[in-house]
Order: structure tokens, then C-alpha cells, then sequence
């Protein structure tokens, strides 16, 4: 585990790096400079978890890169182990609302530069930078546009700023 400077640990905040076998001298959980971490907030890696620079998550948050394994239904699941999992990367400057979970069964996960996770948001795939993500599961609702300067809705659709026209029958 790596944590750099800086670094703000609340109350109760669990911090949890399990390397799994094939792990050899990587650090399986990096938080990077300036980062918050809220209460009850529980972060557990078996792969690999990269929180980058001046990441801050509210309390309650769950970030996981492996999740419990149950495929198996002779057995009890708690007998089962983990999955494999996968890898997970927070890009600098993002912020996780309360009560989010960032999950990776497989693959890797990443969410790009200043991105907003809504309050109690399901994030299971990646997002690319200067997005707002929420839901159950989390999909984008709202991504800056670079080329245009602006907010558009989800990932195509400008923001309105005025009401909609309307058609009378």
C-alpha cells in the first residue's frame, strides 16, 4: 500500500490490500497527494486500486476491484473466495458522492480526469474524463465538451438553456 502526502483518513474509513498470489512487489492499493477520504468509507484491493491526486470521496463510499465469488451453489458463498477481479484507476481530480460504489469483477476500470460520481451511483464500467456519472447501474448524464466549450446531456445532446418547443394540436 502507498498513500502520499497529505492525505485525509476519517473516521472509521477501512483500508483494505489483500495482493493476490501472481502479485510481486507492485503495490495493489495507490492513493496519490490531497486526497479525501470520508467516514465509513471501505477501499479493498486484490489487483490493483490507483487513486490519483486530489481524489475526494465522501463517507460511505466502496471501492472494490474483486467482488464475492458464488457461482458454486453447493457451497456456501462465504466458503467460495473471491473473483478474480480486475484493475481500477481514479484520474486526478475526481470526486465520489456519498454512498457511491465503484466495483471491477473483470477488466479494468478506469474514471478519467474530474469526474463526478452522483450520490449512491453503481459504477461497474469506465467513463471518460469531465463526466458526471449516476444511477444503479451508473451511465453518463452529463460530459463537458471540449471542442464546443460547453455541458452537453448524456454524450451527445447540447444542455438546454431554454425550454423546449412544443407543438399545439
Amino acid at each position: 500500500m502507498e498513500i502520499g502526502n497529505f492525505v485525509t483518513v476519517h473516521k472509521d474509513v477501512w483500508l483494505h490490500a489483500r495482493p493476490s498470489a501472481d502479485i510481486k512487489g507492485e503495490s495493489v492499493l495507490i492513493i496519490g497527494e490531497r486526497c479525501f477520504i470520508g467516514r465509513r468509507s471501505h477501499i479493498s484491493a486484490k489487483n490493483h486500486i490507483h487513486i490519483e491526486h486530489d481524489v475526494m470521496l465522501a463517507a460511505s463510499v466502496l471501492i472494490e476491484d474483486h467482488g464475492h465469488a458464488y457461482s458454486d451453489i453447493t457451497l456456501p458463498i462465504r466458503d467460495q473466495g473471491v473473483t478474480e477481479g480486475g484493475r481500477i484507476r481514479i484520474e486526478q481530480g475526481c470526486w465520489i458522492g456519498h454512498g457511491a460504489a465503484i466495483i471491477c469483477d473483470r477488466g479494468e476500470l478506469t474514471l478519467g480526469r474530474n469526474c463526478v460520481v452522483a450520490a449512491n451511483a453503481v459504477v461497474t464500467r469506465s467513463a471518460p474524463p469531465y463526466s458526471i456519472l449516476s444511477g444503479n447501474p451508473a451511465r453518463i448524464v452529463k460530459q463537458f465538451d471540449s471542442a464546443k466549450g460547453i455541458w452537453v446531456l448524456g454524450s451527445s445532446a447540447p444542455v438546454r438553456t431554454e425550454p423546449a418547443n412544443t407543438t399545439q394540436v
